[in-house]
């Protein structure tokens, strides 16, 4: 969530609440789809295929 700089700024780019996000952070996992939708927003530097590289 570094790139977005806190919890609210992709909360918003998704469409979904700040705790959504919270709880990805808190339980260090990110559901595919939105890991599909982060690196759209990101230009794909942030996703599922940032993290295996």
């Amino acid at each position: 969530m570094e790139y977005f700089g806190n919890q609210s700024v992709p909360a918003r780019k998704l469409g979904i609440t700040p705790l959504a996000v919270h709880r990805w952070v808190s339980f260090n996992h990110l559901p595919v789809l939105r890991a599909i939708q982060i690196e759209r927003i990101t230009g794909e530097r942030y996703g599922w295929r940032a993290s295996f590289t």
